[in-house]
């Protein structure tokens, strides 16, 4: 009996484990390459439609400096399998960046707009928010075809913050939406990080009507309340 006991536990701790993983090479390598894709396919068209043109150069160029990101993605993906490392940066600075590298390239324009200190996150925390804000933005620009898309965060005094990732593209509906066992672990991945973090979060979408995004935690958040799973998925 206490070895089917044990036997079962390792099996849920695989899964557990497949499933970060899994979550994990969703939202950086698998988002880079996607990246890399676009920006060889615009490179491309641009010169379909304009030979000769520096557009192809320009695409070509971005998708080279994503390739490089991409390695660095998987290394440290290799070695840790955490969440998104500051590398030394603040969380403002590393936030202004991603936004940077998402909308590189695409026509929709990418807002954003930070208040609170923010950077007096514990690492955990803004490691994981800056993965969820990722997945969010990329997901906009994917699927959703904006004009526009606008990333708040806002911090409050007593450790709560807010994320709210808006655009104005072509929505969907949350109820047929496709799920993990179809190979799609955004939302899911999205939810998962933010009830590692004791926060909620909520999608808010209609067909033609947009998509709306918010990941909370509730005032009084610290480090020390985090679950030991969580924990132990150190940035640095």
């Amino acid at each position: 009996e206490a070895a089917r006991r044990e036997a079962a536990a390792e099996y849920e701790a695989t899964l557990r484990e497949r499933s970060r993983l899994a979550a994990n090479l969703h939202d950086t390598i698998l988002q880079t390459v996607t990246g890399i894709g676009f920006q060889l396919k615009a490179g491309l068209a641009s010169q379909e439609s304009a030979p000769g043109s520096e557009h192809l150069l320009d695409h070509a160029r971005l998708a080279h400096r994503m390739i490089d990101h991409a390695t660095s993605q998987l290394r440290g993906t290799v070695w840790s399998l955490r969440s998104l490392p500051l590398d030394g940066s603040s969380f403002s600075e590393a936030l202004a960046a991603l936004v940077h590298r998402l909308g590189a390239g695409r026509r929709a324009r990418i807002g954003l707009s930070v208040g609170g200190a923010v950077d007096d996150l514990p690492d955990i925390v803004a490691g994981n928010l800056l993965l969820v804000i990722q997945e969010a933005v990329h997901n906009a620009l994917m699927h959703g075809e904006p004009q526009e898309v606008f990333v708040r965060v806002d911090c409050g005094p007593a450790g709560g913050i807010a994320v709210e990732i808006r655009d104005d593209g072509s929505g969907f509906d949350p109820a047929t939406r496709a799920g993990p066992s179809s190979g799609h672990f955004g939302l899911e991945g999205m939810r998962e990080r933010m009830e590692r973090l004791h926060g909620t979060l909520l999608v808010e979408s209609r067909p033609g009507g947009g998509t709306t995004v918010r990941a909370s935690i509730a005032d009084g958040a610290r480090a020390k309340d985090l679950p030991d799973r969580a924990m132990g998925e150190s940035v640095r």
